[in-house]
């Protein structure tokens, strides 16, 4: 699982804008903040949301929906893009 959420980090790095917040990885899409995390237990990805920069610095952040590990990492990616870019059109 590591192996691919990192290949998914590098992969929202080629398409957003990110900054490091108390150590941890952030992607900025218009002033929401987000990072993709793992559940190893339930073998899901998930992304987790801040409405902003104070949110994501106190670590208020909210799950979006969890991708299943069987996917594959091409559905994971594509179905987060999908639900980053909804979030952020609804953030504004």
């Amino acid at each position: 699982m590591d192996d691919i959420l990192s290949r998914i980090t590098d992969r929202l790095k080629e398409k957003y804008e990110h900054v490091f917040i108390n150590e941890r990885l952030f992607f900025k899409l218009n002033g929401l903040y987000f990072s993709p995390d793992k559940i190893s237990m339930f073998n899901v990805f998930v992304v987790e949301y801040a409405n902003n920069f104070n949110e994501a610095q106190n670590y208020m952040l909210e799950d979006g929906t969890q991708f299943p590990l069987e996917w594959g990492e091409d559905k994971i990616f594509n179905e987060m893009i999908k639900e980053i870019e909804t979030e952020a059109k609804e953030s504004d």
